[in-house]
C-alpha cells in the first residue's frame, strides 16, 4: 500500500475500533476507497459505505470490493458484499410481464432490456447500458415505494429487491448511495428501516450528505407528484367486463378524481411564481394569502376524500382484472390511501404547519411545480439520525477542506466546537481530523492558466472572451476537452458562438450538456477523440475520465451560489443572526470546495497531465481570489497561451509520476 493509503488505513481502523467520527480528506491519487474499505473488512463489523453517486457506487462495487474479496479469500476468510439501490433501480419482473403482454410493436431499447432480463441476476437497470438511465421505458418497468406490491406481489419470490435486500442483510460490507442511506433514516425516525443495522457508516464524497439530509428530512409537494397519485387512482380497479359494482367504484373513483385535480389546479396556479427566469424562488410567508389558504383547505378536503375511499376498498376491494389476486388490489388501495394521506401531511408542513428553522422556496421546470420545505441547517437532523445513532461514521472525500481548514465542513454538519448554524451540542466522542495531500506531482504535470485582460463574469463580452479563450487553449491540446459553466445560461451563449461564427476554428467534436444523458454524453466523449464537452452542474464531479482523452479542463466563473438562492439566502441571515460573515463564512468556503471539484476531473491518475483554465478575472483582481487560488493543487500558474503551448509540446508522452519514483 501507499504511504497515504496506510496512513488513512490506520486512522480508520482506529475510529471503528474506538468510535467517534473522522474526518478525513484525502487527495486524488491517495488510494482512500481501498484504505477505507480494508479497514472495514478488517474490524469484523457490519459497515455501510455511502457514496454520492451512483457512479461512485458502482465503481466501488465492481472495481475496489472485488480486488478485496478475492484477497480475503486467498487468506481463507469469507468476505461478503453487497450492493443495494433504491426500488426504481431494479426492474420490476411483474410491470415487465405486463409491458411484453401489451406491447404492439417492439421497441429496440425493450428488446435490448428483454435479452438482459433473461440472464441478469441483479435486475439492476446500470448494466443495460445500450438503455439511458432517463429513458422513458424504464418508467414501465420499474417501481416505486408507493407503487410496489410488497409483500403481496404475485412475483414476491423473484424480485430482484427482495433479493438485494435478503444480500445486504447477510453481508459485511453493503454499498449504498447517500440518498438511500438518508430515505432510510428518515424512514427509522418513523419505527422501519431499509437497511440492515450497522455499526459504522462510511461517507465517501462526504461534502455532500449537508443537502442531501436536509432533502429527506424536509416536504414536498409538486404537480407531479399529484398527477401520478392521479395517474395510479384512475387505473386502480378497471374491469372490461363493467360489472355494476364496477360500474358504481368507477364513477366514486372519477369523482374523488376530479375532485383533487381541480383543487390542486387552482392551488398550483395561485403558487406559480411571477419570474418566469428564475427556476428556484423564495416562497415565504407572503405567498399565503386567504386565497392560497382557501385552496390548500379545498385540496386538504379532496385528498381526505380520495383517501378514505381507497382505504374502504382496500378492506372490500373489487378485483383489478381477471389476472390481479384480490390481496394485489387491497394492497394497491392501501398504498392509494397512504399516498392521499401523506399527500396531504406534506401540503400542511409547506402551507400551514411552518417552522421557524426551516427554509421553504418552490420550484418550476417547464410546466413542473413543486413547493419545498426543509431545515435550513443539517446539523440537528445529522446529530439524531447519524452520529448519536452509529458508532463509528467515517467522513470522507478528495474535497473536504476550504483552504485547508475543516472548519466550513464541521459547521454544516453540525459537529464543531463553533459552530453557528446550529445550537447542537458538540458530539461527546472523540472527533479526528486528517488531511492528505494528493501524491501526484502536479508541478510537472499540470498548469492553471489564469489569462489577463478577461472582462468581469457580468459583462455582456463575457461570454465572447470565453468562447475566443476556448478556441485558443483547444488548439494547443487538439480538443479534449471539459468546459465548465456555473450557468446554463452561459453554457448556451458560449456554445452558439463556438457551434456558429467561431467554428472554423474549433475542428473537434463539440458536444453539449442537455443533447443526450450523462452516461451517453460520456460516452461519447470517450470515444471520440479530441471532442469537446460543454457542461454545467452534474459535470464538475463525480465524474472520472483518466488519460489523455482529457487534457484540459477550462472553468468559466468562480462557482458561487446564486445570491438570491432561497437556501443560500436563508443560511446566511442564520450567520448573521449569530453574528457570522456570510461572504466568509458561507459563500467563500462552499465556492471553494466546489472550485476543487471541477479542477480535479482533469489529473485522475499518475499519468494524467494537461491544462486547467480559469477565465474568472476575480482570481486574481479580487483579496479573496488568493484564498481560492490557495485551496487548488500546486501546479504552477500561467497566464500566457505560448508558455501553456510549450508546456504540453514538451511534455507530451512524459507521464506524471509521484515525487520520489
Amino acid at each position: 500500500m501507499r504511504e497515504g493509503q496506510r496512513t488513512l488505513g490506520a486512522a480508520v481502523s482506529k475510529c471503528l475500533d474506538e468510535g467517534g467520527i473522522l474526518l478525513a480528506e484525502a487527495g486524488t491519487g491517495t488510494g482512500k476507497t481501498l484504505a477505507y474499505l480494508s479497514a472495514a473488512w478488517l474490524s469484523g463489523r457490519t459497515v455501510v459505505v455511502s457514496t454520492a453517486t451512483r457512479a461512485l457506487q458502482d465503481q466501488v462495487a465492481q472495481r475496489e470490493l472485488p480486488l478485496l474479496a478475492a484477497l480475503a479469500a486467498a487468506e481463507g476468510e469469507p468476505f461478503e458484499f453487497a450492493v443495494l439501490k433504491g426500488r426504481s433501480n431494479y426492474l420490476c419482473r411483474l410491470k415487465f410481464d405486463e409491458v411484453e403482454a401489451s406491447m404492439s410493436d417492439e421497441r429496440e431499447a425493450f428488446l435490448s432490456i428483454a435479452r438482459w432480463a433473461a440472464e441478469t441476476q441483479t435486475g439492476d437497470r446500470a448494466e443495460v447500458p445500450d438503455v439511458a438511465e432517463d429513458d422513458a421505458i424504464w418508467e414501465d418497468l420499474t417501481v416505486t415505494n408507493e407503487t410496489c406490491l410488497g409483500a403481496r406481489c404475485p412475483l414476491l419470490g423473484r424480485c430482484f429487491v427482495t433479493r438485494a435486500r435478503a444480500a445486504a442483510a447477510r453481508a459485511r460490507v453493503v454499498v449504498v448511495n447517500h440518498h438511500l442511506y438518508f430515505a432510510d433514516a428518515a424512514v427509522r425516525a418513523g419505527g422501519g428501516a431499509i437497511l440492515p443495522e450497522h455499526e459504522v457508516v462510511i461517507f465517501d464524497e462526504a461534502h455532500a450528505i449537508a443537502d442531501t439530509a436536509a432533502t429527506y428530512f424536509g416536504a414536498r409537494l409538486g404537480t407531479s407528484t399529484v398527477a401520478a397519485l392521479l395517474r395510479d387512482a384512475r387505473s386502480f380497479g378497471r374491469d372490461p367486463r363493467g360489472s355494476g359494482p364496477q360500474r358504481t367504484l368507477d364513477s366514486a373513483r372519477s369523482g374523488a378524481i376530479r375532485l383533487v385535480s381541480d383543487a390542486a389546479d387552482g392551488l398550483f396556479s395561485c403558487l406559480r411564481p411571477v419570474d418566469k427566469e428564475r427556476t428556484r424562488q423564495a416562497f415565504g410567508p407572503e405567498a399565503l394569502t386567504p386565497e392560497v389558504v382557501r385552496r390548500h383547505h379545498a385540496l386538504d378536503a379532496a385528498l381526505l376524500v380520495l383517501a378514505d375511499l381507497f382505504e374502504a376498498l382496500s378492506v372490500r376491494p373489487p378485483s383489478e382484472g381477471p389476472s390481479t389476486p384480490p390481496e394485489a388490489a387491497d394492497e394497491n388501495a392501501l398504498k392509494l390511501s397512504r399516498r392521499a394521506f401523506d399527500l396531504r401531511t406534506a401540503a400542511a408542513e409547506l402551507l400551514d404547519r411552518r417552522r421557524d428553522d426551516w427554509v421553504y422556496f418552490r420550484e418550476t421546470s417547464g410546466a413542473q411545480l413543486t413547493l419545498h420545505g426543509q431545515p435550513i441547517s443539517a446539523g440537528r437532523t445529522l446529530e439524531e439520525n447519524v452520529f448519536s445513532r452509529v458508532p463509528s461514521v467515517v467522513l470522507t472525500s478528495a474535497t473536504l477542506t476550504a483552504g485547508g481548514s475543516f472548519r466550513y465542513l464541521r459547521e454544516r454538519l453540525g459537529i464543531s466546537d463553533t459552530s453557528t448554524l446550529d445550537e447542537v451540542p458538540l458530539d461527546p466522542r472523540v472527533i479526528t481530523e486528517l488531511r492528505l495531500v494528493s501524491p501526484f506531482d502536479y508541478v510537472n504535470a499540470a498548469r492553471i492558466y489564469l489569462p489577463k485582460g478577461m472582462p468581469q463574469p457580468d459583462s455582456p463580452d463575457f461570454p465572447d472572451a470565453v468562447a475566443e479563450q476556448v478556441c485558443a487553449l483547444a488548439e494547443i491540446t487538439q480538443g479534449r476537452a471539459f468546459v465548465l459553466f456555473t450557468s446554463h445560461r452561459n453554457l448556451e451563449a458560449v456554445f452558439a458562438r463556438l457551434n456558429g461564427p467561431l467554428r472554423s476554428r474549433l475542428p473537434y467534436p463539440l458536444l453539449k450538456q442537455g443533447e443526450a444523458s450523462r452516461s451517453a454524453l460520456l460516452d461519447a466523449f470517450r470515444a471520440r477523440p479530441g471532442t469537446v464537452l460543454l457542461a454545467a452542474a452534474t459535470f464538475w464531479e463525480g465524474v472520472d475520465v483518466p488519460g489523455e482523452t482529457l487534457s484540459l479542463v477550462i472553468i468559466d466563473k468562480v462557482p458561487f451560489g446564486p445570491p438570491d438562492d432561497p437556501v443560500l439566502v436563508a443560511r446566511s441571515e442564520q450567520l448573521v443572526s449569530c453574528g457570522g460573515n456570510p461572504f466568509s463564512d458561507l459563500q467563500l468556503p462552499t465556492a471553494a470546495l466546489a472550485l476543487q471539484q471541477g479542477v480535479g476531473r482533469l489529473i485522475r491518475s499518475s499519468i494524467d497531465r494537461g491544462i486547467i483554465a480559469l477565465l474568472d478575472p476575480r482570481l486574481t483582481t479580487r483579496g479573496y481570489g488568493k484564498r481560492l487560488l490557495a485551496s487548488l493543487p500546486p501546479a504552477p500558474r500561467e497566464s500566457d497561451l505560448e508558455a501553456l503551448r510549450a508546456f504540453w509540446q514538451q511534455g507530451r508522452g512524459q507521464p506524471a509520476s509521484p515525487p520520489g519514483h
